[in-house]
């Protein structure tokens, strides 16, 4: 206890004292009633508590003291009855006063936020006592809403649940509410698009509050919105992809990540860590990338990666590193993703992506590597653009070499990955942090939508349980509009589009498709052990042969020709291959 905390305290013995000798001598009670009473306020702690921020348990408690205190010290009827109502008049009410008083003067340094809150459990409770111990609240929380119709007419914290959240519109015209608050940190991203299109309707500042956790531990206070999480974005329910596979595949072997310090690199690290490899390296080009992410795993007890800075366009010095490591398990994520970027260089993109793609494969094969999986994206199907063009090959590449050699060597590919850096989340919450406007491409143009751990997980399980040449897909739902999307990260911020938040539709950027598809109509689907979870089999025109068209589009980029790697990198020459039918839905299943 401080010290003017202290003084505090000792005024409070000091009235309480004089009270109870007052009351003892006016109405006839034992002489000890004074220190028994005090004895026991401070046994309970309230001459800790500032009566100005007294609650209902605060009241109890008190009543508790001075009823107890009665008690033990009369045994007279009358007389207990005389003293606890004296006790509770005298004492309570000059806590009562210093209570009203604190809340007039707290009011009137400045109006405070008329707010309906949308969520009566244990957020909400939180909140409620964290206003009542602000000494200058910001919000005045003017009525609750539930989802559960049985709390209606009940009360928290003083403060009456008026209704459910189907009664938001009528709730906050009724009590003039400047702003809403959603306590519900639990809602799922479904819900929680629910319950902010109901409260748009109010034309009303909507905010949504930290998790409970955050606001017990002092990483959040009231006046925040908390942090959007990306499964809000989300228009599904994540998938889960059980570990209890990749532990068998990758517990006790060699594990390397190319790419490893990137967003997918990185959370990839992290679940395969969990793994328990005997040694899980990480390759990259970017040192403070690597460094970033394996201090990310130190801070979170996780085992400390290796750390080896290289260039996978390097053929000699990644055949080296192979030589050095002998990984049994390789995940490539190394790779050029940006679109627009990519269509301005595409001598770069196909050198970092395919011929990147054929160094590592190259090594993997020579030094025993078991199990290899190729990161890929949606955009490798009917490539539109110079990325997509270099991962299409670079699944082929991927495809021909598990053929060929019988190796479990597979792909993964998937939609867009929310979050992942330089990626369109991040560019939008810049934006609107900046004031806007918040920049969309086209109204119409559309993806399907993954978080990073999705795209991890389903990484881990491809390379866990491949079988050659099999192409895993996650599925992703629906395909979503990129403006809904943005829509909803404005309102989940607390703005609305076009009216407190503008928006400018700029038109689609180079390189870019109104809609990206997941599979060919010549590749087959088929179901896994998991179920969010198909294997499509390559058709059986592409994939061997593949080899000497990688080798003349390289030459073209070695003469600097980077309208032709382009032109023959999105229309090259037929590869024919033969694969049965039947095989094919074996390997699969």
């Amino acid at each position: 206890m401080n010290f003017t905390r202290f003084q505090e305290g000792a005024r409070w013995i000091a009235l309480d004292a004089v009270i109870a000798l007052s009351a003892t001598a006016a109405l006839g009670g034992k002489t000890f009633l004074a220190p028994v009473f005090i004895a026991l306020m401070a046994l309970s702690g309230l001459y800790r508590s500032d009566p100005r921020y007294y609650g209902f348990r605060e009241g109890a408690r008190f009543f508790a003291v001075a009823l107890t205190t009665v008690v033990l010290v009369s045994s007279d009827v009358k007389t207990a009855s005389l003293l606890l109502n004296a006790l509770l008049f005298l004492t309570g009410g000059t806590r009562a006063l210093t209570r009203r008083a604190g809340y007039l003067r707290r009011r009137s340094e400045g109006e405070p936020v008329r707010t309906l809150m949308v969520g009566a459990g244990d957020a909400a409770d939180v909140v409620l006592r964290e206003l009542a111990r602000t000494e200058r609240p910001t919000h005045r929380i003017v009525g609750l809403l539930d989802d559960d119709p049985r709390k209606a007419g009940t009360r928290l914290r003083s403060v009456s649940v008026v209704g459910t959240t189907t009664d938001v519109a009528r709730e906050a015209a009724r009590l003039k509410a400047q702003e809403i608050l959603i306590a519900i940190p639990s809602a799922d991203g479904a819900r929680m698009r629910e319950i902010v299109d109901r409260c748009r309707a109010t034309d009303i500042r909507v905010r949504t509050l930290p998790g409970v956790c955050d606001l017990l531990d002092g990483t959040a206070t009231l006046p925040q919105s908390r942090q959007v999480a990306i499964e809000d974005l989300l228009r599904r329910r994540p998938a889960s992809v059980d570990s209890g596979l990749g532990s068998s595949a990758i517990g006790g072997k060699t594990v390397l990540i190319t790419g490893g310090g990137g967003s997918i690199g990185t959370e990839l690290a992290r679940q395969v860590a969990r793994l328990k490899p005997k040694r899980l390296i990480l390759l990259g080009r970017g040192e403070n990338s690597l460094f970033e992410a394996r201090q990310k795993m130190v801070l979170e007890g996780l085992p400390e990666p290796e750390l080896v800075v290289a260039d996978v366009r390097d053929a000699a010095n990644i055949r080296a590193l192979f030589a050095r490591l002998r990984p049994d398990v390789v995940f490539h994520a190394a790779a050029h993703k940006h679109v627009p970027l990519m269509e301005s260089a595409p001598i770069e993109a196909f050198r970092n992506n395919v011929l990147g793609t054929r160094n590592v494969l190259r090594a993997a094969v020579e030094f025993g590597t078991e199990r290899f999986t190729l990161v890929s994206t949606d955009k490798a199907v009917r490539p539109g653009n110079v990325m997509g063009a270099t991962k299409r090959l670079a699944e082929l590449l991927t495809i021909d070499v598990a053929r060929r050699h019988r190796l479990a060597y597979a792909v993964v590919r998937f939609g867009n990955v929310l979050n992942s850096r330089g990626s369109l989340v991040p560019s939008l919450v810049a934006q609107m942090a900046s004031g806007g406007p918040v920049r969309i491409t086209d109204e119409r143009m559309t993806r399907y939508f993954m978080t990073i751990p999705e795209a991890a997980g389903l990484i881990v399980h491809a390379g866990a349980s491949a079988e050659p040449g099999a192409i895993y897909i996650l599925d992703m739902g629906d395909p979503v509009r990129i403006v809904d999307l943005a829509n909803d990260l404005m309102r989940l911020h607390g703005f609305e589009p076009n009216v407190t938040m503008p928006v400018v539709v700029t038109g689609a950027r180079p390189g870019e498709k109104l809609h990206e598809e997941l599979v060919y109509d010549a590749e087959e689907l088929w179901p896994t052990a998991h179920p969010s979870i198909r294997a499509a089999m390559p058709s059986a025109e592409e994939a061997w042969g593949i080899g000497p068209i990688v080798d003349r589009i390289a030459a073209l980029a070695d003469a600097g020709d980077a309208e032709s790697v382009r032109a023959m990198m999105l229309c090259p020459p037929s590869v024919v291959v033969s694969v049965p039918v039947g095989k094919a839905k074996r390997i699969a299943a």
